[in-house]
Order: structure tokens, then sequence, then C-alpha cells
């Protein structure tokens, strides 16, 4: 029951009538009309979405894709687990990263990096306070930016 591009009123020419696209504007069809247009569309999609499942489920068939996916994945999962339990990969890695974690917080009880870095923030924010206060650089690049039309 397709029409073709000329006589679809889903589709429209373009300009040159060398290429057609679908028209997605069915206000120009009655409501009814537009109603019909859009159950249409609505069949004509769920047709190609059910073709695409069709094929896909017929390659399948013919391959075993999901069946030979799932196994690989199987074999992945065994193969890592075997590995971990061989190499205590997994309590090596949290037994490392606990460590890393103990050794951030005596270097920083050491040499009181976070505070040191809370302070320079600070320290920097009063610092350009005091400069804004002094020479107005926020008014000023605002009042700046309006004569240009920057802003």
């Amino acid at each position: 029951m397709s029409k073709t591009p000329a006589t679809n009123p889903l589709y429209k020419q373009d300009e040159n009538n060398d290429n057609s696209t679908i028209n997605t504007n069915a206000s120009h069809l009655g409501g009814a009309a537009a109603k019909g247009a859009a159950a249409g569309l609505i069949r004509s999609t769920g047709d190609a979405v059910s073709k695409v499942a069709s094929c896909a489920k017929k390659i399948d068939e013919e391959h075993h894709l999901v069946e030979k996916t799932k196994n690989a994945t199987i074999g992945i999962v065994k193969s890592a687990k075997a590995l971990d339990e061989k190499h205590g990969i997994a309590d090596k890695t949290k037994k490392a990263a606990a460590d890393v974690s103990v050794a951030a917080k005596e270097f920083d009880n050491k040499h009181h990096v976070v505070d040191k870095t809370k302070k320079a923030a600070h320290d920097t924010g009063v610092a350009l306070k005091n400069i804004d206060d002094k020479y107005h650089v926020v008014e000023n690049t605002k009042k700046g930016m309006l004569k240009t039309g920057a802003a």
C-alpha cells in the first residue's frame, strides 16, 4: 500500500524536483487525513523494525551469535576469577589502595598540604578582593564590556 513519493502526501519535492524528503508537517492534510498519514508512518516504522528483528533472528539462527557471545563472556569471567584466585589480584588491589590512602594521610599530617592549600586559596581570594576594592576591576570590566557590546 506504499505510495511513490509523487503520490504520497508524506513526501514533498524540493524546489528542483530532484530529491524527495519525508514531509513531517502533515498540517496541510485535513484532521482525519493527518491522523491517517501519521498512522501510516507509524505502521511503516513498525514494519521496518519487524523486518530488522526478523533478519537479526535469522542471522542468529544461522550463526548462533547469541550463544557464542554468551559462552565467550562466561569464559572470560571464569578466566578472570581463576587469575584472581591464583594471584589474589582483587585483595592486592584493595590493600594497595588502602596503603596509598594511609600514606597520603601520613604525608598530609607531616607536611600539612591540605591546610596550606586552604590558606593559599583564602589568601588569594582576599588579595583579589583588595585589588578589586582599590582599582574596581570588576566594575570597570563590566563597563568596558557594555561599551563594546561584548556583554
